[in-house]
C-alpha cells in the first residue's frame, strides 16, 4: 500500500484522472473517501479503474491530502466534490414533522429547496456546529449552525 508522498495526480489529454507512482507506474484512478466521511482531507483510497469505469483494486491509501503536491490536492478535491457533493443550508424557513417524514423548506448555496427526511437518524450532528442531513433521495445537506440566523437556529434546535 502506498501513501501520498510517492504519488502525483494529473489528468491525461482525455481528462481521465491518473496517479503516477514514484518509479514510473501510472493508473487511471478514482478517489474514494474512507470512513468517517467528515474528515474531508483525510483517509482517501485511490482505486484503479478499468476503461469501462468499474473500480478494480485499491492502489494507495492517503492518510492526509496535504501530503500530496498542490496540483494533486486540487484535482482530488475536484473529483471528490463530484462524488460527494454537500449542499450548504444557509437559512431554514420551516421544518414540519408528519407521521411519515420531516419536511424541510430551506435556502441553500444552490437556491431554495424543499425536501423530506424519513428518519431522525438521517440528521447527524458531526461537530458542535456541523450538521449533515440526508434526505429521502439520498442527497446530503450540510449546516454550519454558527452561520444561521436566530429563527433558523430555533427551528433546528429540536432536531439536533
Amino acid at each position: 500500500m502506498l501513501t501520498g508522498e510517492k504519488i502525483s495526480i494529473y489528468r491525461d489529454t482525455s481528462g481521465i484522472l491518473k496517479a503516477k507512482i514514484e518509479g514510473g507506474e501510472e493508473y487511471p484512478v478514482r478517489p474514494i473517501r474512507c470512513f468517517p466521511f467528515t474528515g474531508a482531507g483525510q483517509y482517501l483510497g485511490l482505486f484503479k479503474i478499468e476503461s469501462d469505469g468499474t473500480i478494480n483494486e485499491e492502489i494507495a491509501l492517503i492518510s492526509d491530502l496535504k501530503k500530496l503536491d498542490e496540483n494533486s490536492q486540487k484535482l482530488i478535491a475536484e473529483e471528490l466534490n463530484k462524488t460527494y457533493p454537500l449542499t450548504q443550508i444557509t437559512k431554514i424557513h420551516s421544518i414540519k414533522q408528519t407521521t411519515k417524514a420531516i419536511k424541510w423548506h430551506v435556502d441553500t448555496d444552490k437556491g431554495e429547496r424543499r425536501f423530506e427526511v424519513k428518519e431522525q437518524r438521517d440528521i447527524c450532528v458531526i461537530q458542535p456546529n456541523l450538521i449533515v442531513i440526508k434526505d429521502s433521495e439520498g442527497i446530503r445537506y450540510q449546516i454550519n449552525s454558527a452561520k444561521l440566523d436566530p429563527k433558523s437556529l430555533a427551528l433546528l434546535e429540536i432536531y439536533t
